[in-house]
């Protein structure tokens, strides 16, 4: 036997012996480190310096497998198995659970994979990989937890691909705006027990929402019932937030054209005793001055203005409609008493 059939032998012995040692999970037979077969081939030498010096070449031949517990390593942990009514390939790795690997068909056969799990004859536990496409994968030792994985990852692929259909918006322009209760649609079949897969939608406000132009609400769906009606309690606040700042902004609205109706008035009687010698100076100055105000813009100022000038303008008319009774000097001294009155009130 030559050298080189010695080492090809070897490497093929110990290549064997890992080999089995991963399909027991445990080291049965030795393999030796690269530091080890160099120990051992120098005690094999035993000092020569060349081949021909070597007494006995077979000597470096390492020993023979253990051919009885061989046979029982590969019979207790084969390379195929049956499962789901096929032959299935079992891979083993170092220091690793050994795995099979099936296909998610459209049968869903991996639905008939047992609960309690997948063994070898030798007792171990099989890792059961579920490929579904070609790229993605479900994997585990506890069977229920992975027909979880699979059922999950099968009925998402149905929601993502179902066309979600629209929802009616409130519409702000009129008079009562709401927000439409949930509404319900199915949108597959659950894999596992063929039930019905059920999905909410929801009026929800629109996280984009940048310009004024955007809409403040957007139609969504959700596989779960809770976050839809978590999702559509946030869109009725938000419409009675809108409904509330609308019903000021009108309100604000209606106070300002009112206090222009006021600030012509004050205009109007103005011009309209200015030239009477009976209603004093007092009075003059009065309206003058209310004639230039400055109106408010808060609502809360502008309140406050349209109150007073409103009482202004009422015991202006009321005493002016007074002016013609008993004489100029009790009428004028009225006047001036009116105008001294809202004088300190301004300040």
């Amino acid at each position: 036997m030559k050298v080189f059939d010695i080492i090809a032998m070897n490497k093929s012995r110990q290549r064997r012996a890992g080999e089995l040692n991963a399909r027991a999970g445990q080291k049965l037979f030795p393999v030796l480190t690269r530091a080890e077969m160099e120990d051992w081939v120098s005690e094999k030498i035993a000092g020569a310096r060349s081949v021909r010096e070597i007494s006995n070449i077979e000597n470096l031949c390492l020993p023979e497998l253990d051919q009885v517990l061989a046979e029982m390593v590969s019979r207790e942990n084969p390379t195929f198995i049956r499962m789901l009514g096929q032959a299935v390939e079992v891979e083993y790795r170092e220091g690793l659970l050994p795995k099979v690997t099936i296909m998610s068909d459209t049968a869903n056969s991996w639905r008939m994979l047992p609960d309690e799990g997948v063994q070898l004859p030798s007792g171990r536990d099989v890792e059961v990989i579920v490929k579904i496409g070609y790229y993605d994968s479900a994997s585990g030792v506890d069977i229920p937890k992975l027909k979880v994985q699979v059922r999950n990852y099968l009925n998402r692929i149905q929601w993502d691909f179902w066309s979600k259909p629209g929802i009616p918006m409130p519409d702000l322009a009129t008079t009562n705006p709401t927000i439409p209760e949930l509404v319900n649609a199915q949108y597959g079949k659950c894999v596992m027990d063929d039930s019905p897969l059920l999905a909410y939608g929801a009026v929800t406000v629109n996280p984009s929402r940048y310009y004024g132009s955007d809409s403040w609400f957007i139609s969504t769906w959700h596989t779960n019932v809770d976050v839809a009606n978590v999702n559509r309690t946030y869109a009725v606040a938000k419409l009675e937030e809108i409904r509330r700042a609308a019903r000021y902004e009108q309100e604000l609205l209606n106070l300002q054209q009112e206090s222009r109706h006021l600030q012509v008035r004050v205009l109007d009687l103005y011009e309209r005793y200015r030239s009477r010698t009976d209603c004093g100076v007092g009075l003059m100055a009065m309206l003058n001055s209310k004639r230039y105000d400055y109106i408010p813009v808060t609502y809360s100022e502008l309140r406050a203005w349209i109150s007073s000038t409103k009482k202004l303008i009422a015991e202006v008319e009321e005493l002016a409609s007074t002016k013609t009774t008993p004489s100029q000097e009790t009428s004028s001294s009225s006047l001036d008493a009116l105008a001294q009155k809202w004088g300190a009130r301004r300040k």
